[in-house]
C-alpha cells in the first residue's frame, strides 16, 4: 500500500508540515509513502505523475506549482473517467477503501459481497482509468 506525494520543493516550512502531516495519516492507516520534489517545474510534476502511473502505486496526492490548463484538463478526465466509465459498484469500493481507507474485508460486510468480488472491482477500475489515461496523455 503505497502513496505517492508530489511537492514543489522540499525547502518550504508549509510544504515540510503538509508532508509531515500527510506521512503521520497515511501511517496510521498502513501507507507508505514516496515522495517526489518537482523543484518548481511543473514539467517534473507531470513526469513524476506518469512515473508514478508505471509504479502502479495507490494513489498519488499533488500539492503542485501552479494548477495549469494540463493539469485542469487531466482532473476533467479522470472525472469523466469515474463518472462515465466506472460502474455504480466500482465507485462504490474505490471510494470506500482509498476516501474511506477502510479494508476489503469491511467493504465485502457492509456490501453483502466477497473480499474478492471487492478486490476484482477496484482491480478493474484502476485498470480502466490507467487505460484510459494512457490513451490519452501517453502514460507508460
Amino acid at each position: 500500500r503505497m502513496i505517492g506525494v508530489i511537492v514543489p520543493k522540499i525547502a518550504s516550512d508549509s510544504i515540510g508540515r503538509i508532508v509531515e502531516g500527510v506521512l503521520s495519516v497515511l501511517n496510521e492507516n498502513g501507507y507508505q509513502m514516496i515522495l517526489a520534489v518537482a523543484q518548481n517545474d511543473p514539467k517534473k510534476e507531470m513526469e513524476y505523475l506518469a512515473a508514478f502511473d508505471h509504479k502502479r502505486v495507490d494513489g498519488v496526492i499533488l500539492a503542485g506549482t501552479v494548477f495549469n490548463t494540463e493539469y485542469k484538463k487531466m482532473i476533467k478526465s479522470l472525472k469523466n473517467i469515474v463518472d462515465g466509465e466506472l460502474t455504480a459498484k466500482q465507485k462504490l469500493c474505490v471510494s470506500l477503501y482509498y476516501g474511506d481507507m477502510k479494508k476489503m474485508s469491511e467493504i465485502a460486510e457492509e456490501l453483502g459481497i466477497g473480499i474478492s468480488s471487492v478486490s476484482r472491482h477496484i482491480k478493474k477500475a484502476k485498470q480502466k482509468v490507467q487505460k484510459t489515461m494512457t490513451y490519452y496523455y501517453s502514460i507508460n
